[in-house]
């Protein structure tokens, strides 16, 4: 499904996503942050406002993050799975949208 969508669907500057450039070579789990809001802010509005689950932080990785430039908050990772839809995809780049204002 991640195939289908490219960085050019992510509706704000504000938003960094860290994946391979060609989505097609990538894993189903998309990391990313919004310039100036906690990760666990992010996901904290993405679970009460949107109802969509995500995981925050330094996913046991804080070298990782210290070198893609979001520690100490870490990053927002999406997991995405056989019954991910393209409707539930369209919905997180909404929801993230709104976040990043």
């Amino acid at each position: 499904m991640i195939v289908r969508y490219d960085r050019r669907r992510v509706p704000s500057s504000r938003i960094h996503l860290f994946a391979t450039d060609a989505l097609d070579r990538h894993l189903p789990v998309v990391t990313c942050r919004v310039d100036g809001i906690a990760s666990s802010d992010v996901g904290a509005i993405l679970d009460g406002d949107f109802e969509i689950a995500v995981r925050t932080g330094l996913h046991c990785a804080p070298l990782v993050h210290a070198d893609l430039g979001t520690a100490p908050s870490g990053a927002v990772r999406f997991s995405l799975g056989p019954f991910t839809t393209e409707a539930d995809i369209d919905a997180a780049i909404r929801a993230m949208a709104a976040i990043a204002g």
